[in-house]
């Protein structure tokens, strides 16, 4: 596997993000690593727009399904993300 460096802005450390973010952090880091694809809004869609199955992330991060569920409910509660939800999974942007 190949190891790229991303960019996450200090701004994270402040004004209560970490309150509300708490464990999602995690999720919210693999979803800015995920981005492939900034529409004209300047919105970043994980893998371009592509489905997440919960299994993936749950994989890749190391724990279990229900867990990224809560998260990712948390973190489109608090306007972090958007989720589209398809058949094949979820669009996150």
């Amino acid at each position: 596997m190949t190891t790229f460096f991303i960019t996450i802005s200090n701004g994270l450390l402040k004004n209560g993000h970490r309150k509300r973010m708490g464990e999602a952090v995690w999720e919210f880091l693999w979803i800015m690593d995920k981005v492939t694809k900034i529409d004209s809004k300047g919105i970043g869609w994980v893998w371009g727009g592509k489905p997440v199955n919960l299994k993936e992330l749950a994989d890749d991060l190391g724990v279990d399904r229900m867990t990224i569920s809560r998260n990712l409910a948390r973190l489109k509660l608090c306007g972090y993300i958007n989720i589209r939800r398809t058949p094949y999974g979820l669009c996150i942007f």
